[in-house]
């Protein structure tokens, strides 16, 4: 019986897939030792050829077949991003149902838009050993027709179906909120350490087009503003990261914003004007001389078109394995809204300590990729420096970033 309904939600997935109050949600950076020395080994790997540049093909597949402009941007269909496995990630809490089941273990993604979590009924690998939500054990679900949700990610896929149900998210109960209830993960979901994803970008990109958490926020007139920001923080392994809705703390930053305007309500996608090493441009930039940007906690590197980070990473050169060199390496800008935003290798360098050589262990957190359409994500180790604030308050809508504050 398991196989059957397997087998027909495979089939189905195919076809589908042709004034309140603030609230914070705490993260702690997670991952473990094994999983952040493996990025790294990816990481050199794919940096010196021995391995494919990751795979964007769906980005890359729009872009073809769209051939956008600045101007035409708003017209990009709804699509699913696809991410690799093996990074480092942030994670907080959430519960679902009445009374509330969990915690579930979400990453706060603001490169999708989905809310999905494993069901009771998932017995697969990628299901084992995490938390699953029980529809029959809580008396707010409701669904609407059992429509079947799939999401496809670089190493694999969830495949499950919509429920709705209330979800908590740090004291705000969001009511009827349409999620995934998975029925199966890929097998790589087994190694990551989290139950399941909440997207935060725009509904645009939300398979089955299903209206995203923070939508709703809004919508319910849960939080007192309509934006959400996020502090990750530089230190494994600690609880002070956050994510908080309808708030922007000065706890979290020095000095003032920098805001870039959202320039088509998909991802959070906005532009930038250069990439400085040193007192040198670096650039070839479409788009009337802008690059064009997605501003992604779901990543945890930097990525770009070969032809506009890899004279960058040129300019960087070689970052030592052993993690020597790594207080020598330049300091790389990037200028956006005008302004000149500082990079050091502290953030854009990622290290892992191994336990069987009692050593750190060194790689630089950039990649180049020409499956990406002509976009940069900028990823974790921009975001560890700076306090990102994501704002729907303001037409249009638009991004900030303010010098991060190191938290004690």
């Amino acid at each position: 019986m398991k196989g059957v309904l397997f087998a027909t939600l495979v089939l189905v997935g195919l076809v589908v897939l042709s004034y309140g109050y603030s609230v914070s949600i705490r993260e702690s950076i997670i991952g473990g030792e094994k999983a952040r020395l493996n990025m790294i080994k990816d990481l050199r790997q794919r940096q010196s050829g021995k391995l494919a540049p990751r795979r964007f093909e769906r980005l890359w597949n729009l872009y073809k077949s769209l051939n956008p402009t600045k101007e035409g941007l708003d017209k990009i269909v709804p699509i699913v991003p696809e991410y690799n496995d093996g990074d480092l990630i942030w994670t907080g809490n959430i519960t679902i149902g009445t009374p509330a089941q969990g915690p579930f273990v979400v990453v706060f993604d603001t490169g999708s838009s989905n809310l999905w979590v494993p069901g009771v009924r998932c017995s697969f690998k990628g299901c084992q050993g995490k938390h699953k939500y029980n529809s029959t054990a809580s008396r707010t679900f409701t669904t609407r027709n059992c429509e079947p949700l799939f999401i496809a990610y670089g190493t694999g896929f969830m495949l499950g179906f919509l429920t709705n149900d209330v979800v908590n998210v740090g004291g705000v109960v969001v009511r009827d909120q349409t999620f995934g209830q998975g029925y199966y993960l890929a097998d790589f979901f087994a190694d990551v350490p989290i139950d399941g994803i909440l997207g935060l970008a725009f509904e645009t990109i939300a398979a089955d087009s299903v209206t995203p958490v923070f939508d709703n926020m809004i919508s319910q007139r849960l939080i007192a503003r309509d934006l959400f920001s996020v502090y990750l923080s530089s230190t494994p392994n600690d609880t002070t990261s956050v994510v908080l809705f309808g708030e922007v703390s000065p706890k979290y930053y020095t000095g003032s914003f920098t805001y870039a305007t959202v320039i088509a309500p998909t991802y959070w996608l906005i532009t930038m004007e250069s990439m400085i090493v040193g007192n040198k441009a670096l650039s070839t930039c479409e788009f009337d001389g802008e690059c064009l940007a997605v501003v992604d906690t779901g990543t945890s590197i930097i990525v770009g078109p070969t032809y506009d980070i890899q004279p960058v990473i040129d300019a960087i050169g070689y970052v030592a394995p052993d993690c020597s060199n790594v207080n020598r390496l330049p300091v790389v800008q990037f200028t956006i809204g005008g302004n000149k935003l500082p990079l050091g290798p502290e953030y854009y360098v990622i290290k892992a300590f191994n336990s069987t050589t009692g050593r750190n262990e060194c790689a630089l957190g950039m990649e180049g990729t020409d499956l990406v359409a002509p976009l940069w994500i900028l990823g974790d180790p921009f975001l560890r420096a700076y306090y990102t604030v994501f704002d729907k308050s303001v037409l249009p809508y638009r991004v900030g970033f303010a010098p991060a504050r190191k938290q004690n």
